[in-house]
């Protein structure tokens, strides 16, 4: 799998060297997502984005729409840390199933469980109900008296196999993953997992089940710190959920109906930041030589005080990728 990771990073890196090159390394063109409250903003206009990189302003050259994104692969987080209480699993499992019923017709999905390795359970051609039973059946397996379950979490390893999976991608690829952060198993080297993915254009987002317990695990809290870094640098998102009441070693969460229908209206509005990008091209003053983080701001005077959110590759690919 490293191989093929290796083999897959150089493809994608030398496809964005050409695509810079061709007018220039300093024009790129990124996926952006703008949403006010809970709305898509669809009608940008150029002059209302404000760029910066290096205390320098980023030209932005034009916005249109982008095409939907048709897949995303979502990522369920298996492991022993996520089994630890009933209300964790179930959440969790009502979290995956709440992403495959929300998903929009023209969205295709493919599902993989993940511990210490991957495993790869439905392919885009599945449709929803195939992937419900798939998520019924890991609800079986959990209850199967003696079922071993892996301690080891391979969360990055997890994100590599989903990105080579969907090699070549399709502009607006996804991947989404429904877990604790918890990681410490992967083989992937986190700096080239980065680079594959800015290089792909694969957004990473994630529903985040987040244990507020005081005992953390140093490793397994540089993982969520890895995959939190990964949402943000790629142009996804991160849906987080906190536990209810922290214990002193193992959180519950609240599961009633109502905490539900929460759950499940975030889920609509994350599909909102997935479903409607649009392609800004920028011009970049500076050339790059390593891996940059920009600012990327979208003010518009007409909608007053409303709460703007902007979605985009926080972190821009160098000029030369060797």
């Amino acid at each position: 799998m490293r191989l093929f990771a290796q083999i897959c990073i150089g493809l994608c890196l030398a496809a964005a060297c050409d695509a810079q090159t061709a007018s220039s390394c300093s024009h790129r063109t990124i996926l952006v997502n703008v949403l006010n409250g809970n709305r898509p903003l669809n009608e940008l206009i150029p002059s209302n984005f404000h760029g910066a990189i290096h205390h320098k302003a980023v030209t932005i050259a034009s916005v249109r729409p982008a095409t939907r994104p048709r897949r995303l692969v979502l990522l369920f987080d298996g492991s022993e840390s996520m089994r630890e209480t009933d209300s964790k699993w179930k959440l969790a499992n009502a979290a995956a199933s709440m992403v495959v019923d929300n998903a929009p017709q023209d969205l295709s999905l493919c599902l993989a469980e993940f511990a210490g390795s991957t495993h790869q359970l439905t392919t885009f051609k599945d449709n929803r109900e195939v992937i419900q039973r798939e998520l019924v059946n890991l609800n079986a397996r959990k209850r199967q008296t003696g079922s071993r379950i892996s301690i080891s979490t391979a969360l990055l390893d997890a994100v590599a196999y989903a990105a080579n999976f969907m090699q070549p991608t399709q502009p607006g690829d996804v991947v989404l993953l429904v877990t604790d952060g918890g990681e410490n198993h992967s083989d992937e080297n986190v700096a080239k997992l980065h680079r594959l993915l800015l290089a792909s254009g694969i957004r990473v987002f994630s529903i985040f089940l987040q244990d507020q317990t005081p005992i953390l695990n140093p490793v397994e809290e540089q993982g969520e710190d890895n995959f939190q870094d990964l949402a943000r640098s790629t142009g996804g998102a991160e849906l987080t959920v906190p536990s209810s009441s922290p214990g002193p070693f193992h959180a519950s969460y609240s599961v009633s109906k109502a905490d539900f229908d929460r759950l499940n209206s975030r889920i609509r509005g994350m599909y909102l930041a997935i479903m409607s990008p649009s392609e800004l091209e920028i011009e970049l003053p500076v050339r790059l030589t390593k891996i940059e983080e920009w600012k990327l701001q979208y003010k518009d005077d007409r909608l007053g005080k409303s709460p703007i959110q902007v979605f985009y590759p926080a972190d821009l690919l160098p000029c030369d990728t060797k």
